[in-house]
């Protein structure tokens, strides 16, 4: 990466701001590198996928909600790179998911969500097909950028879920009604299906 630290915090603060020239800048930098991972994320998928779709539809997305005021956590080149990878992550899945769903007659078909059936399906479509360490490293920041997205009330919930607490457990810790967890973890949930679509 040829830009100093500081250029790249600056593009961040800038997109904040609405600049199209730090936009330009972002895209410039990170298209191609993120059209690779994309491919590579798609394998031999991309007969019925396509990498720069992906990572178009990911930038568009970043671009909106970095304007509307998300990604607070966002300071540096490291956490841009990071960010831009677990988004078009999520839409390389995407894209596999309507392939395979087309494949089968065209329903739509998505796993549920680790704060409600207890299965991790979308993570496991995020993350399939990449070795052992990619994999660790992918879950770690999926998760990193979520739970940093949320207000520390919800993310302290969010913390205990991911370690494995029940809403009952999570309930007693908190000292409040198993109910009240379980319309969080739905609020966490819906916000996190709705982040980085």
């Amino acid at each position: 990466m040829n830009e100093s630290e500081d250029s790249v915090t600056q593009w961040i603060h800038s997109l904040q701001e609405g600049s199209h020239d730090a936009a330009q800048k972002v895209w410039d930098r990170y298209f191609e590198a993120l059209t690779r991972y994309a491919r590579n994320r798609l394998g031999v998928r991309r007969r019925e996928a396509d990498e720069e779709d992906a990572v178009i539809t990911a930038m568009q997305s970043f671009f909106a909600r970095i304007q509307d005021g998300k990604f607070s956590a966002l300071h540096d080149r490291e956490d841009l790179w990071k960010l831009l990878v677990v988004i078009t992550a999520r839409k390389v899945s995407a894209q596999k998911r309507r392939a395979m769903a087309q494949k089968r007659g065209g329903r739509v078909l998505r796993g549920e969500s680790v704060f409600v059936g207890g299965k991790a399906s979308d993570l496991a479509a995020l993350v399939a097909d990449l070795p052992a360490d990619q994999l660790l490293f992918e879950i770690k920041e999926y998760f990193k950028v979520l739970v940093e997205s949320l207000d520390p009330a919800l993310r302290k919930i969010a913390e205990f879920r991911l370690s494995g607490l029940s809403s009952v457990a999570i309930a007693e810790e908190l000292q409040c009604s198993k109910r009240s967890v379980e319309r969080k973890l739905e609020r966490i949930r819906a916000r996190w299906d709705s982040k980085f679509d």
